[in-house]
């Protein structure tokens, strides 16, 4: 595989995944639940994203292939493992794209109040009608190719930074004198919703989902000339200077509420309301083509995504065939279709941005256990095998970012939860009907054992959920819900270790993998 991305072009791919239509909506929804103090959910968030990042820099690094997430749970876990994380990074992958387009619309029912129907940001027929035109242009464009987005994506990422940067330095100056009262407000606390609040904005108030692209550099550690030193730079620095951006956007928006901006209908889209309510004029040009440009963009790079993670499902022989057929352009024109009308179902089934984030901040998350799930595992059965980015204290890591990866899980409340495991059991159920169907089950081993923890671990943490104040019975107290939630990680990573596959298995799947990506 050739190996041509340059390290300043890793980082700007990292960035321009992470800022989507995140920034757009998320200020709103992390003010609405956790107030002044969503300043430091956006540096709770980022803490907990960069330790996960590490743990991604150290095992792609030293697998650098292409598709990593799908791929390097087949070499320490076989074959259930990696589909259901394979799996739920496809849906994970789809349901951005429709995400996306819906921030878009959203925002610009502002102008055109036909676009929805209610405060939640539901379609109406015209919504549901540009939702269908935006899914259909996705398709269109992957069937035949993509490559002139990723030739202008660092063009595009220039105009993805600028826009929110300069949108929030016009609104600071404007508000400045309202400054000291984010941090002091007047007759309110400045975390009046408590450790919970913050909790919750970190979750479902948008602040991990606006982070999500990062793992992007990762998937693509096989394509960079330099991964020892590229990986590390593209993952972190991404984050760092995407939460500067954040906390600026953030900042501004608290700003205009302590000067007693009426943002009654920021659920549209906050920061149109707000250039609206203040007559704002000379940003609104600028904030409706970032609500175009950074969505669009973000969302057709990650339809594209899911639809190459649905072809290789298809090659690894866990879907039909007919999934992983080419076209003249060398694109899945079948997995394209399949994930279009897939797209379709998400809009009729989930109403409104913030719904949508709160899935995808479940699923990603979901993903991101691979991460310090392998790192241990390799570290354990493969101690002598060439690290160019060497974590300290690897075990440790990997426990703190597991126990980082279940507690974004948790925080998303049972109602999401429970969704996740629906969407796990479809795919399970679609796995095993195949396999049923065309008789492939002596073609297909399905490695169980190594799948154990996790099917301990999805019931463990459904359970916790269940009995949480994150929307479940409150049977369990938050600080006794974590405590026990650490436990399970522990007791996870112990057997996860120890029923993964052997060692030799693991040596010879990965040998191959790097001579494949090598050539």
């Amino acid at each position: 595989m050739k190996r041509d991305i340059s390290m300043l072009g890793l980082l700007f791919m990292s960035m321009s995944a992470i800022i989507g239509s995140g920034w757009l909506f998320a200020s709103s929804y992390a003010n609405t639940l956790a107030g002044p103090s969503s300043l430091l959910a956006w540096c709770v968030g980022g803490i907990l994203v960069i330790i996960i990042a590490f743990v991604f820099a150290e095992i792609c690094t030293m697998i650098p292939v292409v598709g990593a997430s799908s791929r390097i749970p087949h070499y320490t876990h076989g074959t259930l493992t990696s589909y259901a994380f394979a799996w739920i990074i496809w849906l994970s992958y789809l349901f951005y794209a429709p995400t996306e387009v819906q921030a878009t619309i959203q925002y610009l029912s502002v102008i055109y109040p036909s676009l929805t129907v209610s405060e939640s940001g539901a379609l109406s027929i015209y919504g549901y009608m540009l939702a269908v035109g935006s899914l259909f242009l996705f398709s269109v464009i992957n069937v035949y190719s993509v490559r002139w987005l990723v030739r202008a994506n660092t063009i595009l990422t220039f105009i993805k930074i600028i826009i929110p940067v300069f949108i929030s330095i016009i609104i600071l100056s404007y508000f400045f004198s309202s400054v000291t009262e984010i941090v002091h407000p007047g007759g309110h606390k400045f975390a009046a919703h408590g450790v919970h609040g913050i909790m919750m904005a970190v979750s479902v108030g948008g602040i991990i989902f606006a982070f999500n692209g990062f793992k992007l550099a990762a998937e693509m550690a096989g394509e960079c000339k330099n991964p020892k030193v590229a990986l590390p730079v593209a993952i972190i620095g991404s984050i760092v200077i995407c939460l500067f951006i954040y906390l600026l956007l953030q900042t501004s928006f608290l700003a205009a509420i302590a000067a007693g901006t009426d943002l009654s209908d920021s659920h549209l889209g906050p920061f149109a309301s707000l250039a609206k309510a203040k007559k704002l004029n000379m940003i609104i040009p600028f904030i409706y083509a970032g609500a175009i440009i950074a969505p669009i963009a973000a969302g057709l790079m990650y339809f594209s995504s899911a639809a190459k993670s649905l072809y290789g499902m298809s090659k690894n022989g866990y879907l039909p065939d007919f999934l992983g057929k080419l076209n003249a352009h060398s694109n899945p024109v079948y997995a394209i279709l399949v994930s279009f009308f897939t797209g379709l179902l998400i809009f009729i089934f989930f109403k409104g941005w913030d719904v949508l984030a709160s899935i995808i901040t479940v699923l990603f998350a979901l993903t991101y256990v691979i991460g310090p799930i392998n790192l241990s595992t390799m570290r354990k059965k493969l101690p002598d095998m060439a690290r160019p980015f060497k974590l300290p204290f690897g075990y440790l890591w990997s426990l703190l970012a597991f126990y980082a990866c279940t507690l974004m899980i948790y925080w998303c409340g049972w109602h999401y939860n429970m969704l996740a495991d629906l969407i796990i059991a479809i795919g399970l159920a679609a796995l095993f009907i195949y396999m049923a169907v065309t008789r492939n089950r002596n073609k297909i081993k399905l490695n169980f054992k190594q799948s154990i923890w996790l099917w301990i671990y999805l019931i463990g943490v459904s359970i916790i959920s269940h009995d949480s104040t994150f929307g479940g019975t409150k049977l369990l107290s938050n600080n006794t819900a974590m405590v026990i939630l650490f436990f399970l990680c522990v007791v996870c990573n112990y057997l996860e270790v120890k029923f993964s596959l052997p060692e030799s298995v693991m040596r010879e799947r990965i040998r191959e993998a790097l001579q494949e990506s090598n050539n």
